[in-house]
């Protein structure tokens, strides 16, 4: 599989040993990806009903003949596997992480050749087309030129939408939107949403409001323009949501979260809390229950107490209260529980009241605890304790002087003592504020300072984030490189954002994309401004270069001329010289004497035997001559 992008060219195709029967084997979706895509779009996948086609099939019955071998499941998801092959489950359909920039699929099952058309259906469409997000919702018997225009715009962009038309089948659209499968509702015009399926629109209105889906509506007429509408919540915290429970769940199959037992009972406590849970973690503790069971002592874990509180919620919550593991864990805290402090006895309390397993007997005990309660002796955490077991059993009276003492220790910055105890006060404050304005109204004079403290905690919060992302830290949890920090974290937010009336990070991703257009068009009018008046400069340049020509070449003519009269004057010259020179040069001879054997001897002894001499002058002339002839050559060059 060299042809594979790195890393995904790792994985090898194995051939079954030849001691195997093709038919032998069961085909399982693992848990975890029940609900991935190619599962569940355009065709809910039965992995039963493809097993029994493919042992059924006449022409080559049999599950598979090969299957993934050496896959990294940090880069890919396993559809479908052979769990029962042997100790190492078997890769049969592998997906690249949607994370990644291509969408990769590999299949040992022969979908093909057995005619599995439904699944084939779902890996084409998903490889070739991508996620199907958004779902069109139309009146098929009315429409309107510009909304079909809409549509051919988002086909001829590729952009994958899947349309439902009003009618008996809406059906498909609510499963889909249930599963997840699409996240954005476009319901076109003439479309009213009264005449939908009451089930419909439940599920619309309860999805929008959780911030699941976004729902887009083209509404009536209103000066010419149709109205447009955006609904939902940003999705941001739900995404992250999301890509920390896949962390989660890939720690989990192996033991514990972040190696910790303390740890693995905090997360799933603070995620068993979130109203939006897209992965059933009682299929996925089994190995951290193996772990901590290592450490049962008489029920308890290691008889510390703490930890056994946080042992009985995980046998409660995941083996079932009713459990005889749970049982004997319950028993032995209600052994223990006389033996320890105020604050050791609240934790035990809210988890039985966690647990739907509080007494009356063990609520009044609880009351009296809180009733005794020394406020200025109090931690933050011990705070934050005592305020979630006074909420845990609606003892409303006991959660204001709480609350005062929780916002004398806040600190300017919003945290108190770390990211982790910040998080948790931040979502107990959350709690609060919502079990007291709706029992309690005469509590509202704290309502401002809970807010307040809330606030300042959110901001602390995100700063947080935007501290880890700016450190490249997205290979770990982001809040402290803890999953049980980062959960904490992702659920005071999530609470936070559901008080919210206005959707708020929708409003700031629209201006800010409103921004960012306004700015590059004022930015392309600008340098269009700036290459108008380049052009006219440019134009301007083109002008004086012209003239400057035309002026260039009546000064070469000129020069030309007078280049050709100064060369007749220099000729003229040297010849006069040269003249005047053999003049000298001749009456010097004479008066030597030279002329007494006649002119033949007067030449011979002026010019012949002292031609070295004559030769050096006329040389040492020439040279002196010719300086201004080569001053005026040499700029001529350079200029050319």
């Amino acid at each position: 599989m060299k042809f594979l992008p790195a890393p995904l060219s790792q994985v090898r195709a194995t051939v079954r040993p030849p001691t195997e029967k093709a038919a032998t084997g069961s085909l399982e979706i693992p848990t975890g990806t029940e609900n991935h895509i190619t599962l569940l779009y355009p065709n809910r996948v039965d992995v039963k009903a493809v097993q029994k086609h493919a042992l059924n099939f006449k022409s080559l019955p049999g599950l598979y003949w090969h299957y993934w071998d050496n896959a990294n499941f940090a880069d890919w998801d396993a559809l479908i596997i052979d769990p029962a092959s042997d100790s190492t489950q078997r890769g049969l359909l592998l997906s690249a992480k949607e994370s990644l920039s291509y969408r990769i699929v590999l299949s040992a099952l022969t979908l093909d050749w057995h005619n599995q058309r439904l699944l084939l259906e779902n890996l084409l469409r998903y490889t070739i087309e991508g996620r199907h997000n958004t779902a069109v919702l139309a009146d098929e018997n009315s429409t309107s030129t510009a909304f079909n225009y809409l549509l051919g715009t988002l086909q001829s962009r590729k952009f994958p939408f899947q349309k439902y038309f009003v009618g008996p089948n809406l059906h498909r659209l609510e499963e889909r939107l249930i599963n997840g499968v699409h996240t954005t509702l476009l319901i076109g015009p003439f479309v009213e949403r009264n005449a939908l399926p009451a089930t419909l629109n439940n599920e619309i209105s309860s999805r929008v409001g959780s911030g699941q889906l976004k729902l887009l509506a083209i509404e009536s007429l209103e000066q010419g323009v149709r109205k447009f509408s955006v609904v939902g919540r940003e999705r941001y915290v739900i995404r992250l949501l999301n890509e920390i429970e896949l962390r989660i769940q890939g720690e989990l199959k192996n033991g514990y979260v972040d190696g910790s037992f303390w740890s693995t009972a905090e997360t799933l406590q603070t995620l068993a809390a979130f109203p939006q849970q897209s992965i059933n973690y009682s299929k996925l503790v089994d190995k951290a229950l193996e772990l901590a069971n290592e450490h049962d002592r008489s029920g308890s874990y290691d008889e510390v107490f703490g930890a056994t509180c946080a042992f009985l919620w995980l046998r409660g919550n995941y083996l079932g209260v009713d459990s005889g593991e749970a049982q004997a864990t319950a028993a032995w805290v209600r052994r223990k529980i006389s033996n320890y402090d105020d604050r050791e006895k609240a934790l035990a309390y809210t988890t039985f009241a966690a647990l739907g397993r509080l007494s009356t007997e063990e609520k009044e005990n609880l009351k009296r605890i809180l009733f005794r309660l020394v406020i200025n002796q109090l931690s933050e955490i011990d705070l934050i304790v005592y305020m979630r077991a006074a909420l845990s059993i609606d003892d409303f009276d006991a959660v204001p002087p709480l609350i005062r003492a929780l916002k004398e220790k806040q600190k300017e910055s919003g945290a108190w003592l770390d990211l982790a105890t910040t998080a948790t006060a931040a979502a107990t404050l959350l709690d609060a504020l919502v079990d007291l304005k709706i029992e309690h109204t005469s509590y509202g004079d704290l309502k401002s300072s809970i807010e307040e403290m809330i606030f300042l905690a959110i901001i602390h919060i995100q700063d947080a984030l935007e501290r880890s992302l700016a450190a490249s830290m997205q290979d770990q949890y982001p809040w402290d490189g803890k999953a049980s920090t980062t959960v904490k974290c992702l659920q005071a937010w999530l609470k936070f954002d559901e008080l919210l009336d206005i959707p708020v990070y929708e409003v700031v991703e629209i201006l800010s994309k409103y921004d960012t257009v306004a700015t590059q068009i004022a930015s392309g009018r600008n340098s269009l401004s700036v290459l108008e008046e380049l052009k006219e400069e440019n134009q301007s340049l083109q002008l004086a270069k012209s003239q400057l020509s035309i002026e260039l070449g009546k000064i070469k003519s000129d020069i030309k001329r007078l280049w050709g009269f100064n060369l007749a004057v220099r000729l003229l010259l040297a010849a006069l010289i040269l003249l005047i020179y053999i003049m000298v040069s001749l009456t010097f001879g004479i008066s030597n004497g030279y002329a007494k054997d006649g002119v033949r001897s007067l030449v011979y002894q002026v010019f012949g035997a002292s031609w070295v001499f004559h030769l050096t002058f006329l040389g040492v002339a020439a040279a002196i001559a010719a300086t201004p002839w080569i001053s005026w050559i040499m700029p001529r060059r350079h200029e050319r």
